[in-house]
């Protein structure tokens, strides 16, 4: 299996930061939202569309650890990998860095389920998508 990973460049805006001026501990997590969504997006598979087909990824369980500040207006590369996948969830790894020093990581669970919160198994053509093959609309 070919690992899908995207990179994207971020820099906290003011209201990111705390204080100090260093990223608020919550906003990691948007921001690995942020990497998910756009590596999904450069497969040609919007997370919008996957979801009026049915399909819903909740965040099951995520981690994060905080290696060194992140400051306001820092250029960072968010690095966005899917790590793992199996019947019925996808495991995200995240790095955020700076000149190639990790500067914080995280991972995020998600199972997938239909619009009713029934679990249910990952579609073929997501599976594909996964393994680094473009979307297309005929699956």
């Amino acid at each position: 299996m070919q690992q899908l990973s995207d990179r994207i460049i971020i820099r906290p805006i003011y209201g990111d930061c705390d204080r100090m001026g260093v990223l608020y501990n919550a906003n990691y997590l948007r921001f690995f939202e942020q990497g998910r969504g756009e590596m999904m997006r450069k497969t040609g598979l919007t997370y919008d569309q996957f979801e009026k087909m049915g399909y819903i990824m909740p965040v099951a369980r995520i981690n994060v650890r905080f290696l060194k500040p992140i400051l306001y207006d820092e250029e960072i590369i968010l690095e966005t990998t899917v790590k793992a996948y199996d019947r019925f969830k996808v495991t995200f790894e995240y790095k955020m860095l700076k000149e190639g020093k990790i500067k914080a990581k995280g991972e995020s669970v998600h199972p997938v389920v239909d619009s009713k919160g029934k679990l249910i198994e990952l579609p073929d053509f997501f599976r594909d998508i996964l393994d680094g093959k473009p979307y297309t609309k005929s699956g």
